[in-house]
């Protein structure tokens, strides 16, 4: 971290400090020192004073990453870290954290020359880690988050009521992200996974925020001041508020949970803050792809959640956390969900922190959707010096496209049946440059079930069945549309018509399927959400591939 003052000139100016309370040590036990499970050598060794470990300022606050201010007129080093302020006067008992006064055992003073202070005041008020450990004399600092870690296997622990869990309201919050005019995108949620207010939420929840706000149960409100740790195909991130001694969750072990576990779900779906839903676990190790070469596993529940619950916390029944919910295929009443294994959040969370600014974090995203437009060019080259060789290479590879899903996967049968399906293909390049529009008609499949209701489902596992064969065709990013003939008597005559596309210049994937009444999005994460179309009207009539 940039240091306030040189490390040479702060020195310098400690050293010329009160010499009058200069005092020299005697010779004491050998005190060891590690930080993050490392022994760490000063040229000042740390010693023992009243029951208390002094250390050499400079030393140890380079060491860990702290920036250090000296006023020589007061005698007074402020020493910073994050958002945690401390400020600590020569020969003086009173210090300051964060602007408020705290009485310490012992001063800080010139030993040998050196600017000793009381090291785990120093730690602990920049909301670190130290333990002493008597046998070895030893002080251990850990500078990763002090996050709440995974509890041991469950033995006799006694299973809590979906009331007692209800308790954990105030260890979830809401989460509203705004644009740079200050206008609210959005809603989502969010869990507190350190005393010193570090939030645990999906990265997609805050991929498009300039600001994001945290909102506790009593409606207690707080700006994020930074973002911690970003991964966007776990859809993970972490961020900070600017508060301390709040209540944590506690991580259970995903591992060990077993099909037909009792879950219970909180968060603020559609805004609708600490709203508690129950379930049970229905899949183990889901694997969803979040490229062309990775996919990553999810739990599945049928826990009913929906916008705005990303980001929130899926409880076992002894109150831990097992899962961060991620995704919804709210198309199928809410019971298609999927949360991230905690064992995968823990190890997310042991990870060295790279603090951003919302403006440096709105940049990274930016850079992440600009490399990956820009693999995805080189991997899929255009030329575009000659407009009528361009666009014949463009309709070349369009051409040799559909060729190969007509002798591929022309031979196909009906989801959940033996029906074969009577499928033709159309590809033409698409309208942004690069990628390829193919219509698919299937001529004789029934969308509706005997009963008259449609059977979306099926016309899911078809659009993506199909959006499949385009990408092992070859094609770049395919808008795929489905279309089909359906016979209901609320449904007279329409032609279903829906579809998939991938544009990573925006990061987005659209599928929709209006007459189909539901429409999913995908973000370049691969998230997928699903939700009815609030504008369906079947009576239209709408117009076929080609418009």
């Amino acid at each position: 971290m940039k240091k306030t003052l040189p490390s040479l000139l702060l020195g310098a100016l400690l050293l010329s400090a009160l010499p009058t309370l200069s005092v020299h040590a005697a010779t004491p036990d050998a005190i060891g020192l590690t930080i993050n499970n490392k022994i760490v050598h000063f040229e000042t060794m740390p010693l023992q004073q009243n029951g208390r470990v002094l250390v050499p300022l400079r030393a140890i606050s380079e060491a860990i990453g702290a920036t250090v201010e000296w006023d020589a007129k007061t005698q007074t080093a402020t020493i910073t870290r994050d958002h945690d302020k401390i400020a600590m006067t020569l020969g003086s008992t009173t210090a300051h954290k964060n602007d408020q006064a705290v009485t310490l055992d012992v001063p800080p003073q010139l030993i040998d020359d050196a600017t000793m202070i009381p090291v785990r005041f120093l730690i602990e008020g920049l909301g670190l880690q130290a333990k002493w450990d008597e046998t070895t004399k030893t002080v251990s600092i850990d500078t990763r988050p002090a996050i709440s870690q995974p509890l041991p296997p469950v033995t006799n622990q006694s299973a809590l009521s979906i009331k007692e869990i209800a308790k954990n309201f105030d260890r979830v919050v809401m989460i509203n992200i705004y644009d740079e005019d200050g206008k609210l995108l959005g809603s989502g949620s969010g869990m507190v996974v350190s005393a010193d207010g570090k939030i645990l939420t999906n990265h997609h929840v805050l991929a498009e925020a300039t600001t994001a706000k945290v909102v506790f149960q009593d409606q207690t409100t707080f700006t994020a001041s930074k973002v911690l740790l970003d991964d966007p195909d776990r859809d993970l991130a972490l961020m900070q508020i600017n508060v301390s001694n709040l209540t944590t969750v506690q991580f259970g072990n995903s591992d060990q949970l077993e099909l037909g576990d009792n879950v219970v779900a909180i968060g603020s779906p559609l805004g609708m803050q600490n709203t508690l839903s129950a379930g049970l676990v229905s899949g183990l190790h889901r694997k969803i792809p979040v490229s062309k070469t990775k996919e990553v596993e999810f739990l599945q529940t049928n826990a009913p959640y929906t916008f705005g619950s990303s980001g929130g916390a899926l409880f076992n029944m002894y109150g831990n956390v097992i899962g961060v919910t991620s995704q919804s295929a709210a198309y199928v009443g809410g019971e298609l969900n999927f949360a991230i294994p905690s064992n995968d959040v823990t190890r997310f969370l042991e990870q060295p922190v790279t603090p951003m600014s919302f403006p440096e974090y709105e940049e990274y995203v930016a850079e992440q959707k600009q490399k990956a437009k820009e693999e995805l060019l080189k991997e899929h080259p255009v030329p575009e010096d000659d407009e009528d060789a361009a666009y014949e290479a463009k309709y070349q590879k369009a051409m040799e496209i559909n060729a190969k899903l007509k002798k591929d996967h022309s031979d196909i049968t009906a989801p959940g049946s033996d029906q074969k399906l009577d499928v033709s293909y159309t590809t033409y390049p698409a309208s942004d440059g690069y990628s390829q529009d193919i219509g698919i008609t299937v001529y004789n499949y029934n969308a509706v079930d005997a009963q008259g209701n449609l059977n979306r489902d099926a016309l899911k596992s078809l659009l993506l069945q199909f959006t499949r064969y385009a990408h092992d065709a070859g094609a770049v990013n395919p808008l795929v549309r489905l279309r089909m003939n359906f016979d209901a008597p609320d449904f007279s005559n329409q032609i279903l018509s829906t579809s998939q596309h991938y544009d990573p210049r925006t990061g987005k994937v659209h599928v929709s399927g209006f007459q189909a009444g539901w429409a999913m999005l995908e973000d370049a994460t691969g998230t997928i959400t699903y939700t009815l179309n609030p504008d369906f009207d079947h009576t239209k009539q709408f117009a076929g591939l080609n418009d």
